[in-house]
């Protein structure tokens, strides 16, 4: 029998690991279930964990025990320099899941949007170990469609968040306005994507990054 939570954190788990401590990087993950079948499930940009929510307890219902990590340079894991080459980033939650969690049975892998492309490259690296795999919402790397969008002017974004430095400099003291500005021109992917939707208005992504500690365990 399904026992409806109140809120999805009485669902889930948090926890933090260091994946390398000379480059002080450490991923915040959150769990969910104790099912024989496990699920993990990779979010995209601009997103964390919580994007999952929805998904959370029916796949529990459904017997699965869930792993939801954020991605280096997201959520409650840590921003390096470097190090977001997507065969990297799948290495980091292979980390997470078999050494740490020490999950030995084939896996179900399920990525969105940027976290497609990490869930690929970890399908490829370690495909001995993953029994299905979904993606979803992000074209395919390696693929004529790929190499179109990577040229498109609405992504002028990705180009300028990679520059080092460039982004912070321009937007210093205008984060506020540039985030806004940012989504009032990507609404409908706001408001279907963000992890906190302020209702009639742009602002969840806002309202998540102040809600984002009041989301964390005490000491995580």
């Amino acid at each position: 029998m399904s026992v409806t939570p109140t809120t999805v954190q009485d669902l889930v788990r948090h926890g933090k690991l260091w994946i390398d401590k000379s480059h002080n990087v450490r991923l915040h993950y959150v769990t969910a279930g104790s099912g024989n079948k496990v699920a993990v499930l990779v979010h995209g940009a601009p997103q964390t964990w919580y994007a999952w929510r929805h998904t959370i307890q029916p796949l529990v219902d459904a017997g699965y025990r869930l792993i939801m990590p954020d991605y280096r340079g997201a959520g409650g894991s840590s921003k390096p320099v470097s190090g977001y080459d997507k065969w990297t980033m799948a290495q980091d939650i292979h980390t997470l899941v078999h050494d740490h969690l020490e999950v030995r049975e084939p896996i179900t892998l399920v990525g969105h949007d940027i976290g497609m492309m990490v869930t690929q490259a970890y399908a490829l690296r370690y495909r001995d170990e993953v029994a299905s795999y979904i993606g979803m919402e992000a074209p395919v790397p390696g693929t004529s469609q790929y190499e179109e969008q990577k040229g498109s002017k609405e992504l002028w974004h990705f180009n300028f968040h990679a520059a080092r430095d460039v982004p912070e400099i321009l937007t210093e003291g205008k984060e506020r306005f540039y985030i806004k500005r940012f989504f009032d021109d990507r609404v409908q992917v706001l408001l279907a994507t963000s992890a906190r939707c302020i209702d009639g208005e742009v602002g969840g992504i806002l309202k998540a990054l102040e809600d984002d500690e009041d989301r964390q365990p005490a000491g995580a």
